[in-house]
């Protein structure tokens, strides 16, 4: 299944850079450095390309730097479309690179919110309420952090001390703490500050899909996550539930994809 997922991908990905170097080539700049010939415009901007790529895979790792080509593709055949819609419709050549110049804009716009927004945590209260006698249980939960994709141990480490100042009474992880890019020392820092937070009832985590990893190339697997979270005073929970301070139960679920996965009701 995989494989067929990859194969695919890596044809549309290829797709991709022929389509790129072709309408990147039309830039007037870079026909006016080619002379005016086909084949040196392509060879100019396909060396463009391939230099953005290596930029964006060393400053934000080559998953990113591959997402990011795949929104230059989309915008610029949807301003592909749309510049031949108007001119059909105006029946007027249009003197200005149009498609490239929206397609460039856009993406970087695009790109940029999505980096922003994805960078700054932000927090959402939720206010729950129960007919149970448990009295107010102080709850926070983050999920899908993807360590190192943009910010590493340390940098999570600060925005567990914007939790801690909230003054929880526990905290959840969710799943996908880590993924494939992330490497074992921030994994490791990222523990240690969890271990370190003062938390009346303390850290509590669930798997992910991404958390044992898909290519076994990080240097840590499953295994090691859970060694090193219970060495951290972290409760690793998978099929599994615990009673806390007499009052309340936390369920943790192993993961969806895992077959042995045990049924809700169970």
């Amino acid at each position: 299944m995989w494989a067929m997922v990859i194969g695919a991908f890596l044809i549309v990905f290829f797709m991709g850079i022929c389509y790129l170097t072709v309408a990147v080539a039309r830039f007037g700049w870079i026909r006016r450095l080619a002379g005016g010939k086909k084949l040196p415009g392509y060879l100019i901007a396909f060396l463009l390309l391939a230099i953005f790529t290596v930029a964006a895979s060393v400053l934000f790792s080559v998953v990113n730097a591959v997402i990011m080509g795949l929104h230059f593709v989309f915008f610029f055949l949807l301003f592909g479309i749309v510049v031949k819609l108007a001119t059909r419709k105006t029946k007027r050549s249009p003197k200005l690179y149009w498609q490239g110049w929206l397609a460039i804009a856009t993406s970087v716009i695009y790109l940029g919110i999505g980096y922003f927004l994805c960078a700054h945590v932000g927090k959402t209260e939720y206010h729950l309420g129960t007919p149970k006698e448990v009295g107010t249980i102080k709850i926070a939960l983050i999920a899908d952090v993807h360590l190192g994709t943009t910010f590493d141990g340390e940098g999570f480490e600060k925005h567990l001390q914007t939790i801690e100042k909230q003054e929880p009474d526990l905290l959840l992880i969710a799943g996908d703490f880590v993924d494939d890019s992330t490497t074992r020392a921030d994994f490791e820092k990222a523990c240690e500050a969890l271990g370190e937070m003062n938390l009346k009832h303390g850290v509590w985590y669930a798997f992910g899909n991404h958390d044992a990893g898909y290519y076994g190339s990080r240097g840590f697997d499953a295994g090691d996550i859970r060694e090193i979270m219970q060495k951290n005073g972290i409760h690793v929970m998978e099929d599994e539930y615990a009673l806390v301070d007499d009052r309340f139960y936390v369920v943790g679920r192993r993961d969806g994809h895992q077959k042995d996965r045990m049924n809700i009701s169970d």
